[in-house]
């Protein structure tokens, strides 16, 4: 709660002839999951990641009736085009297409529908509110709304458990080592059969014999673990500069675009 708290008081607002506290710009707060469960009644750990999405879409704006001039009328005309790109999006989810046939859906064309990629027609679960107002006045805004609700609602998202399989194999291996060590100080002091993680009894002497054996390789598996997660790292940081490039020739052309418009 207190992430959506500093998310909230993050949010840009600003005066306009049709609300006092009117947002500025659409806000996106993402919040990171990542949960290591322990396997219970026999069964093996996994680990589970997500990421919740927390959306505020600005409304659209005319200049005509919120009297927008100078930086806020920039900020109107930047909301309309993200509003409008997410449009664009949704429209290319929801058309209808033969069986098999590929459909470009243009998520670059903005940060907003780059960064809502996964909750637009991928592994997630979206809900979405639409508000509208009871005011004769708004009713052409009221309409559009609706109709884009209606258009969103069409999509059809696919979820699945996302789990890292590489800190499940960890977690997994640090439960053997665990298991490992206290059968070899229990056997050390009653004498009695060591047995396998995996349930399977040994005599005496052959079990420590193979326990050793065991524990190197779970070290060395430890140790691969290690490596791939450092590789993973590395490439997640190669991507994360790429994409943030991209963001960069986005914006650049977004203000050729609005030099053009003006």
């Amino acid at each position: 709660l207190k992430c959506v708290q500093a998310g909230v008081l993050s949010r840009a607002t600003a005066s306009t002839a049709m609300n006092a506290t009117s947002s500025r710009s659409h806000a996106v707060l993402t919040l990171t999951v990542d949960v290591d469960l322990a396997g219970q009644a026999g069964g093996q750990p996994h680990a589970l990641s997500a990421k919740l999405h927390f959306v505020d879409l600005a409304g659209s704006e005319r200049a005509k009736r919120t009297k927008a001039e100078g930086e806020r009328l920039q900020e109107g005309i930047h909301i309309n085009r993200g509003l409008l790109a997410l449009g664009n999006v949704i429209c290319a989810l929801t058309a209808e297409r033969k069986p098999g046939a590929h459909v470009h859906v243009p998520y670059r064309e903005s940060k907003l529908t780059r960064l809502l990629q996964d909750s637009l027609g991928g592994n997630s679960q979206t809900l979405m509110l639409a508000c509208v107002s009871p005011c004769d006045a708004d009713f052409e805004e009221t309409l559009n709304t609706l109709k884009y609700a209606h258009r969103a609602r069409q999509i059809q998202n696919r979820p699945m458990v996302n789990q890292d399989l590489e800190r499940a194999d960890a977690a997994q291996l640090r439960l053997q080592v665990r298991a490992l060590q206290a059968q070899l100080g229990s056997a050390a002091t009653v004498g009695g059969p060591l047995r396998t993680p995996s349930g399977e009894g040994a005599g005496g002497a052959a079990g420590l014999s193979d326990a050793p054996k065991l524990l190197r390789r779970c070290t060395m598996l430890e140790a691969q673990a290690a490596t791939l997660r450092a590789q993973l790292a590395r490439a997640g940081a190669q991507i994360g500069q790429l994409h943030a490039r991209a963001l960069a020739a986005e914006a650049v052309a977004g203000e050729h675009g609005s030099a053009l418009l003006a």
